[in-house]
């Protein structure tokens, strides 16, 4: 009887904690590259496409440093030849070069 309790327990508080409410609405302002980096705005409103192209256009690599309000772990080391890109879905919502 205790075995079953448990196991009603914890099948519970893992339905529950699987439960999604849809996806979160992107974020109002930028939360993973600040001011302090130097924004590039010719990148932000894009799309994820339209940035592709105009970086390759500007001889830059890309990196998705965050999307959806989501920032991701990047390395710290500065280069002038990448360009920094956080998304809202498949816009750009900022960029930087660090």
């Amino acid at each position: 009887m205790i075995q079953r309790i448990i196991f009603l327990m914890v099948a519970t508080t893992l339905i529950g904690a699987c439960a999604v409410d849809g996806a979160p609405d992107p974020p109002a302002e930028p939360v993973c590259i600040t001011d302090a980096f130097g924004a590039e705005p010719d990148f932000v409103g894009l799309t994820e496409t339209q940035a592709d192209e105009l970086a390759a256009d500007l001889g830059l690599e890309v990196r998705e440093v965050g999307r959806d309000g989501e920032c991701f772990a990047v390395t710290d080391d500065f280069r002038q030849d990448r360009i920094n890109l956080e998304f809202a879905g498949a816009e750009v919502i900022a960029a930087a070069i660090y």
